[in-house]
């Protein structure tokens, strides 16, 4: 009976047990080890107390109770350490999570430069070119023809600098970098920024801005041109920072718990870093559709 037992729940664990099993074992050895560590005591006291002693078989009350109490001590002291190893992962994370967003806005100021020094130097080549046309028109006395030169040129000399959205480096990095963006697709642009001294951490704002554009950015291609648009309201209030983007959509996204899910692969990332960064930053986020507009607004 026994061994017929023991082999339906051998027969179990390897089918439907096992690779669950097999996922904690591709952990870390701490967390395999606090795992691991009621079977083991259990294992060692009930050997060492059934081989070595006859406490089990004395009828001895105390003895029958000592065993509940002991896995209950046991469980105590795996839910401090698997709490405690599971919070020291989390805050782990979370510092990862911080380094890639510091990285993020890096590798975007770094674009706009290298972007803004590529048309600069492309500039600075034509400029002979230019002058030796323009000499030419002032020798003939075509001044006309000059000046639409000179106004041609100095358009595009405006063109290569960066727009001055606000006092904030950080974020005129990356709203030059949409704009942009929104130029080479001929997307529109509107915007109104009006900050004062922010008092929130820069890079993490940053990230939260920029994946709120890259997602209305996103949502353009399915449009028709003369519909694309994105709408950004950047502003402090109160003493607090609302940040709100708003931009057509072709089909109304599904929502789960208010956040807004996808099934493609690769996408939703950007929705989840908004809220796990505004949450770090104690702010609040919605998201919502009104009249095929989708609307993202943050509160910080």
């Amino acid at each position: 009976m026994r061994i017929c037992f023991l082999a339906i729940v051998a027969f179990i664990t390897l089918i439907y047990l096992a690779p669950y099993f097999s996922r904690i074992y591709n952990k870390d050895t701490r967390s395999v080890c606090i795992f691991g560590m009621i079977p083991f005591i259990y294992y060692v006291f009930d050997y060492s107390t059934m081989i070595y002693t006859d406490l089990w078989v004395s009828n001895n009350r105390i003895v029958a109770e000592f065993l509940p109490f002991f896995l209950g001590i046991i469980y105590m002291v795996f839910g401090i350490l698997y709490c405690s190893e599971n919070e020291e992962k989390v805050i782990a994370q979370h510092k990862a999570e911080l380094i890639r967003i510091s990285a993020e806005q890096q590798n975007k100021k770094i674009e706009t430069i290298q972007r803004n020094e590529k048309e600069i130097r492309i500039l600075h080549h034509d400029m002979r070119l230019f002058l030796c046309s323009l000499t030419v028109c002032l020798e003939q006395g075509d001044t006309d023809k000059a000046k639409e030169m000179l106004a041609s040129y100095t358009s595009h000399i405006e063109n290569t600098r960066m727009q001055h959205f606000c006092n904030n480096d950080t974020l005129n990095y990356v709203l030059s970098d949409f704009a942009a963006k929104c130029k080479l697709n001929s997307i529109e642009f509107i915007h109104r920024v009006e900050l004062a001294e922010l008092k929130v951490d820069i890079n993490m704002f940053a990230s939260i801005l920029s994946n709120s554009l890259d997602n209305a950015l996103n949502a353009q291609k399915n449009l028709a041109e003369s519909s694309q648009k994105v709408n950004l309201l950047l502003k402090t209030a109160n003493g607090k920072l609302l940040l709100s983007v708003e931009n057509p959509i072709s089909k109304k996204p599904i929502f789960e718990n208010g956040l807004p899910v996808s099934n493609k692969e690769g996408h939703g990332y950007g929705t989840q870093s908004i809220c796990y960064t505004t949450e770090r930053l104690n702010g609040k986020y919605q998201f919502s559709v009104q009249a095929n507009t989708f609307i993202t607004k943050i509160i910080i």
